[in-house]
């Protein structure tokens, strides 16, 4: 019988190991890239209004930001 390929499996030295094919795993990749989609355009747009300016202020907050959060 085949099973789906999400399924938890043994690794070769009898270690479990859950595939990344997980329909949780990929509805929490999902979700988190929904929201920070939706978060980098609410800044992207709110700074443009703010700064009253064309140019792509909210992008850069958003880069400038993600870099010392991932740096830390």
């Amino acid at each position: 019988m085949h099973q789906p390929a999400w399924r938890v499996t043994k690794g070769p030295a009898g270690h479990v190991r859950e595939s990344p094919l997980n329909p949780i795993n990929l509805l929490v990749v999902v979700a988190g890239g929904a929201f920070g989609t939706v978060a980098r355009y609410l800044v992207a747009v709110t700074a443009g209004k703010l700064l009253r300016t064309s140019f792509p202020w909210g992008t850069i907050i958003i880069n400038v930001v993600r870099s010392f959060v991932l740096g830390r």
